[in-house]
């Protein structure tokens, strides 16, 4: 993959990782309420959201540096194990003032959908 391509490709996985959490964010805020959670507000999802996004496309760079055709296979398995570790960051949202089970799993969710949407973004389908 060209540089452009990647920057192109990176950058369009970003936006909509944070556009996807934060209509997310959205939907739970209608369901659940804030409740006086922190985590559940635009700043704190769209920069966490975007710092995770960038993250991953660094990832992948990466990978195609140093794993070549087996680039996309090597990110995969990069990028759901990190998916997955991030979810113990739950525990420490869990002793936040307002945190319940339904925000939280909204939380896990969010962890998800990035996770999905720089997969989805950046795997060259054809190569794994």
């Amino acid at each position: 993959m060209q540089r452009n391509s990647l920057v192109r490709r990176g950058a369009t996985v970003v936006i909509t990782a944070i556009i996807v959490n934060v209509a997310m964010l959205a939907t739970a805020l209608v369901i659940f309420g804030a409740g006086g959670f922190d985590p559940f507000s635009v700043a704190p999802v769209a920069i966490a959201t975007g710092v995770g996004a960038v993250g991953g496309v660094v990832v992948y760079a990466g990978c195609q540096r140093l794993f070549g055709a087996a680039a996309d296979r090597w990110f995969m398995v990069i990028a759901v194990v990190a998916a997955v570790l991030s979810l113990i960051t739950l525990q420490q949202a869990a002793t936040f003032p307002g945190a319940t089970t339904p925000r939280l799993a909204v939380l896990g969710l969010m962890h998800l959908l990035t996770a999905a949407v720089v997969i989805g973004g950046l795997v060259d389908w054809e190569h794994v």
